[in-house]
């Protein structure tokens, strides 16, 4: 992976637990190791992050974060601007997010009575983790999973 990317769902509880993911329609999702193996043999030996820069390309992915809670809270990044918030598999929240500038995400919740927030984004980690940061200093592991479209 080239470019990190960040939860919106983050800002819940969120940050250990062992839970297995459930996708949008509620089957077991596995996860994404593609680009975390090609990260991981191009920083061999480095027991730390990564040099690299966030994803160039945010559409069509998905971020899982294991919450205190015990609960498995994914978000799908929609190729049109919109993103998808679940809970255990069932929706939590929807609306639309934006690259604002290399490694900072913004959303903004469809729901009125939520408010939106930024992210920044740390490096892909040699584990295939990386962290990101919001706007209200609340700091979360994120882990990259298989993308599942709206209508799949």
């Amino acid at each position: 992976m080239r470019r990190t990317i960040l939860l919106a769902c983050a800002a819940l509880c969120i940050t250990a637990c062992s839970a297995p993911e459930e996708g949008a329609d509620g089957s077991v999702v596995t996860e994404d190791t593609t680009d975390v193996a090609a990260a991981t043999e191009d920083n061999a030996g480095d027991t730390g992050g990564s040099d690299e820069t966030p994803p160039a390309d945010l559409e069509r992915t998905a971020w899982r974060v294991d919450g205190e809670d015990g609960a498995v809270y994914t978000t799908y990044l929609d190729d049109d601007g919109t993103y998808r918030d679940f809970k255990n598999g069932e929706p939590l929240q929807s609306g639309t997010w934006e690259e604002v500038s290399a490694g900072r995400i913004c959303f903004e919740p469809a729901e009125d009575d939520k408010r939106g927030e930024c992210w920044d984004n740390e490096a892909l980690a040699k584990d295939g983790t990386m962290r990101t940061t919001s706007d209200s200093d609340k700091t979360v592991e994120l882990r990259r999973v298989t993308y599942v479209g709206p209508n799949e």
